[in-house]
């Protein structure tokens, strides 16, 4: 019961143990959906259609990273982000967002098929062009509620709309087994989000608003957010569009299937740094407290050792289990997890100090060190591709990361943010733990390095 107890109450701790406890439960619920509907939709379909939907993910996800304003943590960190004119127009960009993607993808429709030589991206493009047009008129209380770090009832509408979406997917597959049912299925998890957060959630009910004062803030902030986001497009998404340019579609998809489940652990870890730790910077300052700092740290540290844990965990089972769920299609996605999460480890053990630069405002230099990782990534990427064929370009972002520790690392310090001897010892032991892991798995390696040379 004094466990329970923890967790009550508007004080700190207990808000930061409830979004802590609902990301997790977000997360693992959404990632375990995921992994339900990947199970029945790799029996109804093919890999190259998970391999066209990738592409597909690579240009809008890139074109909503390229238009980002930064509207999210421009509210969660202002100090009017409870205030409705603020809010409304947030609103009103979000919905302008949208709109704008939409038409970029609608335009880019023919171009991209041409690139890739598949006539079928334009009417996949088309159908997802709605994506955003419609989430642009998703309410702003998420926002507000992740503003406090009021995680829960956001999360679970989350789920259960993720939760409708697959099974329109998944039924849609059946019926017209094709890769259209893939794009229908985002849609309609798209519509229900919308709709969801609408009528369920509290808070103001958004209304058409155009004030200036809010306009300056939101752009003056987010000018750097939206160059940081085009650089995490390259860190994030750049491997698919350069994969689906050197590798066949059919190795494109298996990847794609690996990457889900070999990126878990450090996408957990960013969940949980963007909805924690990203506000508890903005409430306890590292360097305007000792104890502030000491917090921080103690924070840090636990999530690390936890995601490089999961993170070699994966690695371990990562042969067996994709034997288990999937068909022999999909063998090498095992291996592929075990360099997924080999690469992954830099960026556990660094991530978060990004978010600290953004508290601090100081968006310029996050967009300087984003910049600089996308940058190595993409040159690490072509050289593993060209020496050492498809496993050295998974090396890629592990590379980048340490390379570009040295500017994070310059950018941080003042803030009294960065716990480098903690960073260092993870590192070491990550890398350790894992090269023990690849020798155990030598044979589904060399099996995966055979493939893609």
């Amino acid at each position: 019961m004094r466990i329970f107890g923890q967790f009550k109450g508007q004080q700190l701790r207990a808000r930061i143990l409830r979004a802590l406890s609902s990301s997790l439960v977000g997360f693992g619920g959404t990632n375990v959906l995921r992994l339900l509907g990947n199970l029945a939709l790799t029996r109804l379909l093919f890999p190259e259609a998970f391999g066209l939907m990738a592409l597909v993910s690579v240009f809008t996800t890139g074109l909503r990273m390229f238009s980002d304003l930064g509207i999210r943590s421009a509210v969660i960190r202002s100090p009017r982000g409870d205030e409705e004119d603020f809010l409304n127009t947030a609103w009103i960009l979000k919905i302008l967002q949208g709109t704008f993607l939409a038409l970029c993808t609608c335009a880019a429709a023919y171009p991209m098929s041409w690139i890739y030589g598949e006539p079928i991206l334009i009417d996949l493009l088309l159908i997802v062009a709605l994506n955003p047009f419609i989430a642009g008129f998703m309410t702003t209380r998420g926002i507000t509620h992740a503003r406090h770090l009021k995680l829960v009832m956001p999360m679970i509408l989350s789920l259960c709309c993720l939760a409708g979406g697959l099974l329109i997917t998944i039924y849609l597959a059946w019926q017209l087994q094709s890769v259209y049912a893939l794009a229908i299925g985002s849609l309609a998890n798209t519509i229900l989000r919308v709709i969801a957060f609408r009528l369920f959630l509290p808070g103001i009910k958004n209304r058409p608003k155009f004030e200036r004062a809010a306009i300056g803030e939101i752009f003056g902030f987010g000018k750097f957010v939206f160059l940081s986001t085009m650089s995490s497009f390259l860190i994030n998404q750049g491997d698919k569009a350069i994969f689906g340019i050197y590798v066949s579609l059919t190795l494109l998809g298996i990847y794609n299937i690996g990457h889900v489940l070999g990126a878990l652990p450090l996408l957990l870890m960013r969940r949980l740094i963007h909805s924690v730790i990203f506000p508890l910077y903005r409430l306890r300052p590292p360097d305007k407290d000792p104890s502030n700092q000491r917090s921080l740290f103690k924070a840090r540290r636990l999530l690390v050792t936890g995601a490089l844990g999961g993170n070699a965990l994966m690695a371990l089972i990562s042969v067996d289990l994709i034997g288990i769920m999937f068909d022999d299609r999909y063998a090498l996605a095992g291996p592929m997890i075990l360099m997924i999460g080999l690469a992954s480890i830099p960026n556990i053990v660094f991530a978060g100090y990004t978010n600290a630069l953004m508290a601090y405002g100081n968006t310029r230099r996050m967009f300087h060190v984003q910049l600089a990782t996308a940058l190595s990534q993409i040159a690490y990427l072509f050289a593993g591709l060209i020496f050492l064929g498809f496993i050295g370009g998974l090396l890629a972002p592990a590379l980048g990361a340490i390379t570009t520790y040295p500017l994070l690392r310059r950018f941080v310090m003042p803030y009294k943010a960065l716990d480098e001897k903690a960073d260092m010892g993870f590192l070491a032991a990550g890398f350790s733990l894992h090269a023990l892991i690849c020798w155990y798995h030598w044979s589904a390696l060399t099996a995966l390095a055979e493939a893609g040379v």
